[in-house]
């Protein structure tokens, strides 16, 4: 902390009253884990707010008390430091201001530069409420089987297990072709009916009950036929397809970053044996 004039004390107990109603702890002069070196280092100030079932969001807040304006140096200093801590948002605040390279150098980082008036007018509490996490649920849509049902025979055949049937023609009447049955089964799989279908459900699914099935059906017009690889034609009737909706509940913490006059939150999370991926922008208020 630089040396204890009462205008950064004002500062800090401004925080301090800020934000005491939302239970989060603010402390000067604390020690974080440089990983680098393996060894504790000072941040000025720093915010912890607890969130639940997360990490808590830390506010780091770099202060300097200098008659001529913060350099590109000190932004330098800060980006290497910060680099090797984990904090989730770095605020710099300088009583003389930023020099134009160090402005733009911390806007670059992610670094939020506010002059020690700015700092003492500003909303703290607005700055820990920014949104710390992303709660999503994802589904996952598997095509599970495709019956083939054919008139010569009351046992459907599945599809899957047939593979030499996945590139078989369906044929109308008069010979004109529909394409292949594989083409028809994928589209019934990926087009809009199902997809809403299974879409409309899975708002019900729960953690104890995560699966959803559901099942559609293509009536073919009367006399179509599967044309198979040896040239044999088989009257076919309908093509049924199953698929199966899993749910799972994502909670991705977020990382904040201002790039321009906007600021950003981004994070991701595996879901499925994916990496998914979420980000969110606003017009900035407070610090």
């Amino acid at each position: 902390m630089p040396r204890r004039t009462n205008d950064f004390q004002g500062l800090m107990y401004l925080i301090q009253s800020q934000l005491a109603p939302t239970g989060a702890q603010v402390t000067e002069s604390e020690l974080l884990t440089d990983e680098a070196i393996d060894s504790d280092r000072e941040i000025n100030i720093l915010i912890s707010d607890p969130t639940d079932g997360l990490p808590p969001q830390t506010i780091a807040i770099e202060c300097r008390d200098r008659k001529r304006k913060a350099d590109i140096e000190w932004i330098d200093e800060i980006i290497d430091k910060y680099s090797k801590i984990r904090v989730r948002r770095v605020v710099a605040v300088s009583r003389s201001g930023f020099t134009e390279n160090a402005f733009k150098k911390a806007e670059d980082a992610g670094i939020d530069s506010l002059l020690l008036g700015e700092a003492l007018a500003a909303d703290w509490g607005t700055a820990v409420k920014n949104v710390t996490a992303a709660l999503l649920r994802s589904r996952l849509v598997t095509r599970m089987s495709t019956e083939l049902r054919f008139d010569d025979t009351p046992n459907p055949v599945l599809l899957e297990k047939q593979p030499k049937l996945l590139g078989a023609m369906i044929l109308q009447a008069d010979g004109s072709p529909l394409g292949p049955v594989e083409n028809l089964a994928a589209s019934m799989f990926e087009g809009p009916e199902m997809q809403e279908a299974l879409a409309a459900n899975a708002r019900r699914l729960t953690k104890q009950e995560p699966y959803l099935f559901a099942e559609l059906t293509y009536e073919l017009p009367a006399r179509a036929y599967l044309v198979t690889g040896s040239g044999q034609l088989r009257s076919l009737r309908q093509v049924m397809v199953l698929a199966r909706c899993r749910t799972e509940d994502l909670k991705i913490v977020l990382e904040h970053r201002s790039p321009g006059q906007a600021r950003v939150a981004f994070g991701s999370a595996d879901t499925f044996g994916y990496r998914f991926h979420a980000a969110a922008s606003q017009k900035p208020e407070g610090p």
